[in-house]
């Protein structure tokens, strides 16, 4: 008996899907309620997150998605836990492919705007809540092996403070490596569906930066009394390098996420960090921000001040659970 039996009492179906090397497993409520042995409640979820996605004992990823089309509520609607359980607000790259999966399954047609609602615990039961927390915009097949292009509306900018420099500074004072300090050229903080706070490295110190260097820094700033000093909820740590002058080429960026660590990939990081760089440019950025992470590049664009998100997504596996 493996650690998932203990979860279900018959098959289970699911999909995994990675957005720019972020991955995530997908599973139809309809289907995880028939199957679930025990009541299917928060706390069940919870556990069943921190299993499935665990690398070693599960099936290893970095989310764990709950989704349905429900004629009945006429609403598409989906939840989003993190590796560790957590409830995530948002994903972008779990909804490029949430849209991709949807665009596969014909039960989206892949252009027109489609609303998707958060799945919600109430009466002891998970329906559509009122709340609509993203709207897949697009998704087009690209190639035979299972990759797609999806676009996602992400939202609109709910707080933004920039000139957090000095703020900065102050409280990592007591950090031994000054001089990884002396190459961020400005901090913000920038809260969407979910809390971000923007690092901006000056030109040609990015590629100097190792992964332990940011680890280490996005493991202090995601400290509780560093959220104090700073006066900002735990937030996804954002890293990007800045364009000393107008190029094609993509921008580096990485960041250090809540309850998931150093990431290949963060599409609302993304979305946050063209807000943070608009802040500190001469000129308001026009068209699409490309962003290279370490899972790909993702374009960052921005329409009747909501951000959009466009970027891969690539089915890996259709899977199954072991049967009693």
């Amino acid at each position: 008996m493996n650690s998932l039996d203990r979860f279900f009492k018959t098959e289970l179906s699911f999909e995994k899907w990675h957005g720019a090397r972020n991955d995530f497993l997908f599973v139809r409520l309809t289907d995880l309620i028939s199957s679930i042995s025990g009541p299917a409640n928060p706390e069940t979820l919870f556990e069943i997150a921190v299993e499935l996605c665990h690398r070693n004992i599960g099936i290893g990823a970095d989310g764990f998605v709950v989704w349905d089309f429900a004629t009945s509520h006429g609403a598409t609607f989906a939840g989003i836990w993190n590796s560790d359980g957590s409830r995530a607000h948002t994903c972008g790259n779990a909804l490029r492919c949430l849209a991709s999966l949807l665009f596969s399954k014909n039960i989206w047609a892949g252009f027109e705007p489609l609303q998707i609602k958060e799945i919600m615990w109430s009466d002891n039961v998970f329906v559509p809540g009122e709340r609509s927390f993203a709207t897949l915009l697009e998704a087009k097949q690209i190639n035979s092996f299972g990759e797609y292009k999806a676009a996602v509306g992400m939202g609109r900018v709910v707080e933004h403070r920039g000139g957090m420099l000095e703020a900065f500074l102050r409280c990592s004072s007591g950090i031994e490596n000054q001089e990884w300090l002396s190459r961020v050229v400005a901090v913000s903080f920038v809260q969407l569906a979910n809390p971000h706070l923007v690092l901006q490295i000056a030109h040609g110190c990015f590629e100097h930066l190792t992964p332990n260097e940011i680890s280490e820094m996005g493991r202090f700033l995601q400290l509780q009394e560093t959220c104090a000093q700073l006066k900002i909820p735990l937030s996804n740590i954002g890293f990007v390098e800045v364009s000393e002058s107008p190029s094609s080429q993509p921008l580096n960026a990485v960041v250090y996420e809540r309850g998931a660590g150093l990431t290949h990939c963060c599409g609302s990081g993304g979305c946050a960090m063209r807000v943070a760089l608009n802040d500190t440019r001469k000129t308001e950025l026009k068209g699409n921000l490309d962003l290279k992470m370490p899972g790909g590049v993702i374009q960052i664009g921005e329409k009747a001040n909501e951000l959009l998100l466009t970027g891969p997504a690539q089915l890996v596996a259709q899977l199954r659970t072991s049967s009693h």
